[in-house]
């Protein structure tokens, strides 16, 4: 199949294991029918026997995970994918389709691992990468990557949430925010709010 245009989507399912929460995802996922689909947080096992009637599904869980939740990438049955990469950590998909890369990616959240986050972009994610170094064209990274790369992007926690590792991540590898070249460099949204913090 020669992929001209497509969609991607991308949504975290908190910790989704309901097998018929799972299935309203495929239905959801139907309207928009995307070639590519990056999951975080729902349960592999689940995510395995509902999307593979229509996908190829790749899947990675942390080593010692006690509820079966990890990660999950979808490509749409009759794509030819040309090379895979799966993370020890349980927190990184890559997928190479034509001249593509799709790449899913899951840090661990919270102020306690900002050290992980920093080894997880300056070493873990960098030395995956790095193995289809000018392969493709084009890099997409996805995923819910508990950490932000502008202050703005956090009201009241901004030094907090801004990881380093990933700013030097994104310089080094040439990646962009796709919501800042849509929007302009001074939009601002938050898809996470609480009640001490708003952050994107």
């Amino acid at each position: 199949m020669a992929i001209n245009s497509f969609n991607l989507l991308i949504f975290n399912a908190s910790r989704c294991k309901s097998l018929a929460k799972i299935e309203t995802f495929s239905k959801f996922l139907d309207d928009y029918d995307p070639l590519f689909v990056c999951i975080q947080e729902i349960h592999v096992s689940g995510a395995l026997k509902v999307f593979s009637k229509k996908y190829q599904v790749f899947i990675n869980l942390e080593s010692g995970s006690n509820d079966g939740v990890g990660i999950v990438t979808l490509i749409k049955n009759g794509v030819n994918i040309f090379d895979s990469i799966i993370g020890l950590n349980g927190r990184i998909i890559g997928v190479k389709v034509q001249n593509i890369q799709i790449w899913n990616v899951y840090p661990k959240s919270g102020s306690g691992f900002k050290k992980e986050r920093e080894i997880f972009f300056r070493e873990q994610l960098s030395e995956l990468m790095v193995q289809w170094k000018d392969s493709t064209k084009y890099i997409f990274q996805l995923g819910d990557h508990n950490c932000t790369h502008r202050m703005e992007d956090s009201l009241y926690n901004g030094g907090q949430h801004l990881q380093a590792g990933l700013i030097k991540h994104m310089k080094i590898n040439g990646l962009f925010d796709d919501f800042l070249n849509v929007h302009g460099n001074d939009a601002i949204m938050y898809s996470r709010i609480t009640n001490t913090s708003k952050t994107r």
